[in-house]
């Protein structure tokens, strides 16, 4: 059996997210792949965690919490240096080399990305010179770039994905000196607007390998589906599924994210919620997807509220 870890950091907030995360993991997984999800959470409900523990019912796996080491210190960049657009757990990722310092290599996903396929080849990516691997970002703005001194040629790498070679790290930054190169940063700043990303940019510089965008495709709803024919990790960023605003036309990655979701315990549990949602979000293309509607609908408990959702889709794309 091979065995991967994986990292998420997670609260309350996100775990819907994180739970379609983990079911397309385990459903695009080969039968000899062995998963550790570590999960880095200050405030993760025994109610949630129990809706998570169910999903062994799909593939067995494990589940290690933990909460951040650091948590001090990430509130007070958060207050001082941020713009606050996003909650102080962005900066957990942070702590995963602390927190998972005895692991070789381990890979850190955000929540609101599912795998498409399977990915076991990242974790064999020749790490040996650098401490991450990530794939570059590029709607990130030159200016921005020039406003954190960050040379071009170097690239600038989304944080939603990374492959954290912890051995290297150890090496490169012993004891508190990654900490310590984060204040100083910091203290010559008055705001870091992308915060742990622009961090994690500039501290790791030209220890960043490249890698293929397929693994972290970003804004990944509102491409059209001859751009994302490639992808293994959708990352749903700008706009997400569960969104009631979600972006009008919905691309393959759209409905790809619902055909986990609704094994999750969440979509089973509140079906009524969820379905509200999708007929909420109106879609003219769903005449495409008749078995997705058709394995939604399996699940809403009363006749009337399953055939009233089937109507809708049909009087709205004229399928009969």
């Amino acid at each position: 059996m091979q065995e991967y870890n994986i990292c998420l950091c997670a609260d309350n907030n996100v775990v819907e997210y994180m739970s379609a995360l983990i079911v397309s993991i385990l459903r695009n997984s080969s039968q000899d792949e062995e998963f550790i999800f570590h999960i880095i959470t200050s405030c993760i409900s025994e109610e949630n965690k129990n809706y998570l523990n169910e999903l062994k019912n799909i593939k067995n796996f494990q589940l290690k919490y933990y909460n951040p080491i650091h948590r001090e210190k990430f509130e007070k960049w958060y207050s001082e240096k941020t713009p606050q657009k996003w909650p102080v757990e962005v900066f957990f990722k942070l702590d995963i080399p602390f927190i998972l310092k005895d692991l070789d290599k381990v890979l850190y996903l955000d929540c609101d990305m599912i795998a498409v396929n399977n990915f076991k080849e990242l974790f064999d990516i020749n790490m040996d010179n650098y401490t991450v691997a990530a794939a570059k970002d590029k709607l990130i703005s030159n200016s921005h770039l020039k406003k954190i001194k960050l040379n071009k040629s170097n690239g600038y790498f989304n944080s939603g994905l990374l492959l954290i070679n912890i051995k290297n790290f150890n090496t490169l930054f012993p004891n508190d000196t990654f900490l310590e190169k984060i204040d100083k940063y910091l203290n010559n700043i008055k705001i870091v607007e992308y915060p742990e990303q622009d961090i994690i940019n500039i501290i790791f510089n030209n220890k960043i390998k490249p890698i293929d965008s397929k693994y972290n495709c970003v804004s990944a709803i509102v491409k059209k589906d001859k751009e994302v024919q490639d992808t293994i990790i959708a990352h749903y960023t700008l706009l997400k599924p569960l969104y009631k605003n979600a972006y009008p036309q919905k691309n393959k990655l759209y409905y790809a994210f619902w055909k986990y979701f609704i094994e999750t315990p969440y979509f089973k549990n509140n079906t009524s919620k969820y379905v509200n949602i999708l007929i909420e979000q109106g879609n003219q293309d769903i005449i495409k997807h008749n078995k997705l509607i058709d394995s939604i609908s399996w699940w809403i408990p009363f006749r009337e509220m399953r055939n009233n959702f089937k109507l809708k889709y049909k009087k709205e794309t004229k399928y009969i």
